[in-house]
Parts: structure tokens; sequence; C-alpha cells
């Protein structure tokens, strides 16, 4: 095949030409700066300690990942990342996936858990939803089936029928406190209720910079009580009866 041969060569003093007229055409507000909160640097910590395949899969380890994890976020807005969440179109089948292909699990799953005062944008909404919760490493695991077609957190990213990265969860010590703060970084609530009895939740809009929502929750009791249950069952797990219903 021939190719074309007409000025298939710029001169060096064309080349350098054209490459300050694309720069000149760029504006400098373009380029959009990264939001780094006052403070940021304290937070940074060395690499996280590294742990076989098999310490991974029966979460031995997870205690000096966690402990990492926890010191590496001192100061840091987005609070202690506890849990990793996905959309599925079915939890228990996305469960047994989840523990065969990757060790994750075991998952206690939980069908139409009711969200009291559920609010989405705004304005009140119904959030009917499934999940199977499990550990996940350092981290729980959660996925979400939503029941409905309206507005919610889970459409605001997926269409029924769409799987995918939802939210990371995180603990915050104030919840109202960790809400305004993220207002001040531009970011909005996205939705809000309450769950794990009673326990205040809010998802926030952070899905412009991290292509996910990020959820807040204070720890009480019954919260931590359930993550601790996850964690422990999955300590010395052998791969046996993966799914798990809970009331």
């Amino acid at each position: 095949m021939r190719y074309p041969t007409t000025s298939t060569k710029r001169s060096a003093t064309s080349a350098r030409t054209t490459s300050s007229r694309r720069r000149a055409r760029t504006p400098a507000a373009a380029t959009r700066p990264r939001r780094r909160p006052p403070g940021w640097r304290s937070s940074l910590r060395p690499s996280a300690p590294t742990t076989s395949t098999s310490e991974t899969r029966s979460g031995a380890g997870a205690g000096a990942r966690a402990g990492w994890l926890r010191s590496a976020l001192v100061g840091h807005p987005l609070g202690e990342i506890v849990q990793v969440a996905y959309v599925v179109n079915d939890v228990v089948e996305a469960a047994r996936r989840w523990a065969d292909r990757f060790g994750a699990g075991p998952f206690f799953v939980r069908h139409h858990i009711p969200m009291h005062d559920s609010v989405h944008r705004g304005r009140p909404a119904r959030f009917d939803h499934s999940n199977a919760c499990g550990q996940w490493g350092a981290v729980m695991l959660e996925l979400i089936e939503d029941h409905g077609t309206g507005p919610s957190v889970v459409r605001d990213l997926y269409a029924p029928g769409e799987e995918g990265l939802h939210h990371v969860a995180c603990f915050v010590d104030d919840l109202d406190a960790a809400v305004a703060g993220y207002a001040a970084l531009g970011y909005e609530v996205a939705g809000s209720g309450t769950a794990y009895g009673q326990t205040p939740v809010c998802y926030i809009d952070t899905i412009s910079d991290l292509g996910h929502l990020t959820e807040l929750y204070v720890p009480t009791g019954r919260l931590r009580d359930f993550y601790a249950l996850v964690a422990q069952a999955a300590d010395g797990w052998d791969g046996a009866d993966p799914v798990r219903l809970r009331e």
C-alpha cells in the first residue's frame, strides 16, 4: 500500500510553531485544580503492609492492614473507609460469585431493608433494596440490589439491569460536621435516611471527582456490632456456607 507523500514531514520550526499555538488556545482555567484540604500532606503514610493471597482469602493480616488504614486517614476528610459497595442485579447470586472467585465472605443477606425518612436530592423517596455484606480483606464488601425504578442513590449511577461500583462508606465522629466539610469542598448530599436501628446515613455526591458516591455514618453500637460480626465470620473461614440470611 502506498501512503500520501505530500507534506508528511514538518520542519522543526513548524512543529514548534504549531505547539505554541495549541498552548495559546488552551486557557489556563481549562486545567482544573485538584482539591486538596489543608494539612493533607500530614495524612500521607508509607505503603500498606503486603500480605499473601492465602492471608487475604482467610482474613488473616486484616488487622494489620486496617490499623495502617486508620493511621493513614487521620485528619483526612473522607474519614475512616470501612466499606466498598457494588450495585448488582441479584444479591444472592452475586454473593456466591464474589465468594467463589475472589474469596470474599461469608455474606450476610437481608431482603427489602427498610430505609426510614428516606430523602433523595431534597425530596422524599422510597428506597426499597436488599443487600449482602461480607468481609473483603480489611474492609466490608456490600452488594446492593435496588428493587425500585424511581429516583434513588442507586439510579443516580445505574439504570435497572446495570451493575458496578456504587460507593465507599466511611465512619465519622460527627455526621453534621462531616456533611458540612464536604459541602465546603463543593459536594452536596445525594440522599439520606436512617437504617441499622435508627442510625442516620448520608450519601455524598462525589461522582464528578471519584466516580462514585461516598456514604457517611456515625458508628453506633448496633452498626459496629454488625461490622464486627461480618469480620469475625471471615476469620479462619473455610469457604463453607458462603451466603447466610439475616433478620
